[in-house]
């Protein structure tokens, strides 16, 4: 049993924790959550005993040990992932060592007593490795790395090489190798792939010991804990459920506690005004005092109403962009021999808002990239539409800000024009104000620095987004906030994400990276998983996976001509534009049919007719275009 009681914090004169207590027991799987700085991490660091309270007391049996994953990690990068796994197995690694110098003892020894005697130690030794796992050890490391998203050619190579999402995933495996008694996580999963996740999800549910985990990933929250906590700046709320069940019955509790509040302060300017009216005359001065002294006596009801503050997103819009925005020619590219990309020719138009989705290694973010200048292309070419504005989100977007550097002026480098007021403002829109602004970039948290990414971003007009995984870092609350905004955004949108609640409801194509080919679908993510026959993005990649592993077996489909495939390419686009003109003549439809009194007015039987035939048509040439699109690949 683990006892955290009335633990507090102080940074400077803000109070981050305020007499905090809970318990952790044995086997137990819990959730984290709360807002971005509201001291999630620093209560892991707590945990960890990476820092020390300023009160209260955290009392973690001796016999457990702990192993937390950090949002930032150092470790020898000469290593290799499978060299700075086998350092989980200390106990073997030992037993290892001491067997190795018996063994050279034995061969130098020439005393017939000394020899039975470490021949003895030695036999002890191997049996002790048996017990402790040793023979499954390399075993053990391979099915971790593998779960982790690792080919088996990159064990043996050194970390360095790494990028630092994959140096995390290394970390993180070495840690779920220790098995350690208290698993400390935070955000474990913002660098890993679907695949990834589904397989640690299911490694979580069986863990052993117990696991405290920061995410702000509602899959994993809902699959892996069954209890949360949440940090808020007035309140520590301590639910039996998983997350979305926890945030129901905390929000049903919330509203009986202000009903409760209400009724309280009624009665307290009852009793307020009785005593004011009666305090002063001589026969009622004591019925006064008595209804003072119950006024004292009151508990004060007080209700976290989740009013604290949220970051005002808003991005600034550029000018008109020309209708095609990217004609992209042929592309290529290779990173060496390894051939991402090839033979693409796609059009991104005017006000798309496409999802690339599909299975990590596929080209999303190389693509991305390209599109925003970052990567030069191996091949082929893109043809950029006129008067593009382009903002640009990064993968890696926390990691390339300046950590020397302080809020200000890392803001100050993108909005050199603004005044140090408007700088300000700009800010405090992202909760930076007063004196946090002086904070330097390398003490902040991931959501803290997501939050500077997207400051230093609003500050430029903008016509054209591509982002690469935006919600990493980001809570719940600020994830619902980003995807409001992009509604709104009136551009054009790439997306790169696995975020199934976020792309929902936010794009209006999708672009598929499977088996080395990328498919356009004039479709948003719903209807794109509805047409697979599946209910989200991870159900989507895990039926990829089992695809991919079903074609060890040679190919027999014969491949179509060349004029067959120019015949199909011309069916397809032909069928692209009639569904094109479908959805325009849909929207216009939409419109009229949400206008005020519609079904009141003579011609609205003949628009409903019309909206009718007009999906009617839809569903049919999709499914056309459906089956000519497979045709071709």
């Amino acid at each position: 049993m683990i006892q955290v009681t009335n633990v507090s914090l102080n940074f400077g004169e803000r109070v981050l924790l305020d007499s905090v207590t809970f318990s952790l027991k044995p086997g137990e799987k819990i959730g984290l959550v709360g807002r971005n700085g509201s001291g999630k991490s620093t209560l892991l660091k707590l945990l960890s005993k990476e820092m020390r309270p300023d009160g209260g007391q955290i009392d973690i049996p001796n016999t457990y040990n702990t192993g937390y994953l950090a949002q930032t990690i150092t470790f020898d990068e000469d290593e290799s992932p499978r060299e700075v796994c086998n350092t989980a197995f200390s106990d073997v690694l030992n037993i290892e060592r001491d067997l190795e110098d018996v063994q050279n003892k034995l061969e130098s020894s020439t005393d017939a007593e000394e020899q039975m005697e470490l021949a003895g130690k030695m036999s002890a030794l191997i049996e002790k490795l048996q017990l402790v796992g040793a023979d499954n050890m390399d075993e053990e490391v391979e099915k971790v790395l593998k779960g982790m998203g690792f080919r088996p050619n990159q064990f043996d190579e050194p970390v360095t090489s790494l990028s630092g999402g994959w140096k995390m995933r290394v970390e993180l495996s070495r840690l779920l190798l220790m098995q350690p008694d208290l698993l400390l996580l935070d955000e474990p999963t913002n660098h890993l792939d679907i695949e990834s996740i589904i397989w640690f999800e299911e490694y979580l549910q069986t863990y052993p010991g117990t696991v405290l985990v920061v995410s702000h990933d509602q899959h994993v929250l809902n699959n892996v804990t069954s209890r949360t906590l949440e940090v808020t700046p007035w309140q520590f709320y301590d639910l039996p459920h998983p997350y979305t069940k926890a945030m129901q019955v905390k929000q049903e509790t919330v509203e009986v506690m202000m009903a409760a509040q209400k009724n309280q302060q009624r009665m307290i300017a009852q009793k307020e005004r009785l005593i004011d009216k009666f305090k002063a005359k001589a026969g009622k001065a004591k019925f006064a005092k008595s209804l003072q002294s119950e006024l004292k006596r009151m508990d004060i009801i007080d209700v976290d109403e989740n009013v604290d503050k949220t970051m005002r997103l808003s991005f600034k819009e550029g000018v008109r962009v020309g209708r095609v925005v990217y004609d992209i020619q042929d592309l290529s590219k290779s990173y060496d021999e390894h051939e991402v990309i090839k033979g693409l020719d796609l059009k991104i138009e005017r006000n798309e808002r496409i999802a690339f989705v599909g299975q990590n290694g596929q080209g999303k973010t190389t693509l991305a990239r390209i599109l925003a200048g970052e990567l030069k292309e191996s091949g082929g070419e893109i043809i950029h539409g006129h008067n593009i504005q382009l903002g640009y989100y990064a993968q890696n977007q926390t990691d390339v800000l300046n950590g020397k550097k302080t809020i200000l002026e890392t803001i100050g480098q993108h909005a050199p024009g603004e005044t140090i007021g408007r700088q300000r403002s700009i800010l405090g829109s992202f909760l930076f104000e007063g004196d946090d602004v002086g904070k330097k970039v390398s003490v902040l948290s991931g959501g803290e620095r997501a939050r500077l990414s997207f400051a230093c971003m609003v500050v430029h007009p903008t016509n054209v987004m591509i982002m690469d995984e935006p919600t990493n870092h980001l809570d719940i609350a600020s994830k619902e906030i980003l995807k409001n905004t992009l509604q709104q955004f009136e551009g054009t949108l790439i997306i790169v994400s696995h975020d199934m609640e976020f792309l929902d409801g936010l794009t209006t194509h999708t672009l598929e990276f499977k088996d080395g080919k990328i498919t356009k679908h004039l479709f948003g993510i719903g209807e794109f998983l509805k047409k697979r026959k599946v209910e989200s993005l991870r159900d989507l990649e895990h039926k990829a996976k089992s695809t991919v592993q079903a074609e060890d077996s040679p190919a027999v489909d014969k491949k179509p001509s060349n004029s067959d495939l120019n015949k199909l390419n011309k069916q397809l686009k032909a069928l692209e534009q009639k569904i094109d003109r479908l959805e325009q003549r849909k929207k216009k439809l939409t419109h009229q049919m949400s206008s005020e009194g519609f079904y009141e007015t003579n011609e609205s039987s003949k628009v409903l007719e019309a909206y009718d035939q007009t999906l009617s048509e839809l569903e049919s040439h999709m499914s056309e275009w459906e089956v000519l699109a497979e045709k071709m690949e």
